[in-house]
C-alpha cells in the first residue's frame, strides 16, 4: 500500500467540510476522476503511525472530514484497484472510532442547478458494523457543515463486499453553489473508494 496522505489536526479547511470545489465540469458531460489524478500528496511525515498532524487531500478533490477524522488514515492504495486505477482506503488508526468520519468531494454545482443528478461511487467495504453510507447532498455558501444542506441522498454501505457500485440521486436547488459526496462510517471497519461520477439524470 503506497501511503502518500493522511488527515489530522484543527487545520480549518479540514475542519470545515466544504472548501471551494475541486473542479468545473459540464452538464453535458459526466465528471469522473481516477484517485490518482492528483496523486502529488504532501510529503510524509510518520509519527508513531500518523502520518503528519495536518490535513492533506487525498488526491483527485478528496479529502477527510468528520468529527473521528484524527482517527483515520486515508491512502492510495495500489493493492485495491478498480480497474486499472489505484483506489483511496480509509482505515482506522486504532481500535475504530465511534464518531463519524467521510471521505469528501466538492464539485462545482453550476452545471447541475434546476437538474437531477446521480452520483456513482465504487466502493469496496470490509468489516463495517455501525452507520456506513454513500451520500449526496447540494451545498449553498451559508449551508451548515453537518446536516442536508438544499437537499441530500443516501444509500446504505455493506459490511463487507468486493468492489461495487452505489448510486444516489438527489436534486440541485437553485441556490447550490457545489455537489457534495463522498463514503462516511461510524465504528470499525475500512473501506476503498475507486471510480466516481457525476452527472445529470436525462
Amino acid at each position: 500500500m503506497a501511503v502518500l496522505a493522511a488527515c489530522g489536526g484543527s487545520n480549518k479547511e479540514a475542519e470545515h467540510a466544504a472548501p471551494e470545489p475541486s473542479g468545473s465540469t459540464t452538464a453535458s458531460t459526466s465528471a469522473s476522476a481516477s484517485p490518482t489524478a492528483s496523486a502529488s500528496a504532501a510529503p510524509v511525515e510518520a509519527q508513531g503511525g500518523v502520518v503528519s498532524k495536518r490535513h492533506h487531500k487525498i488526491g483527485s478533490g478528496w479529502f477527510l472530514a468528520g468529527t473521528a477524522k484524527e482517527g483515520y488514515a486515508a491512502e492510495l492504495d495500489d493493492q485495491v484497484r478498480d480497474g486499472t486505477g489505484l483506489s483511496v482506503a480509509v482505515r482506522p488508526l486504532g481500535q475504530g472510532q465511534n464518531q463519524y468520519v467521510s471521505l469528501v468531494k466538492n464539485v462545482d454545482a453550476t452545471p447541475f442547478v434546476g437538474k437531477k443528478v446521480r452520483v456513482t461511487l465504487r466502493v469496496k467495504t470490509e468489516g463495517l458494523t455501525a452507520r456506513a453510507e454513500a451520500w449526496a447532498r447540494a451545498q449553498a455558501p451559508d449551508s451548515p457543515i453537518d446536516g442536508p444542506g438544499l437537499g441530500e441522498g443516501k444509500t446504505k454501505l455493506d459490511a463487507t463486499a468486493d468492489m461495487k457500485s452505489y448510486v444516489v440521486e438527489l436534486n440541485v436547488k437553485d441556490g447550490a453553489r457545489f455537489v457534495q459526496y463522498g463514503v462516511g462510517i461510524a465504528g470499525p471497519g475500512k473501506f476503498w473508494v475507486g471510480h466516481d461520477q457525476i452527472e445529470v439524470v436525462p
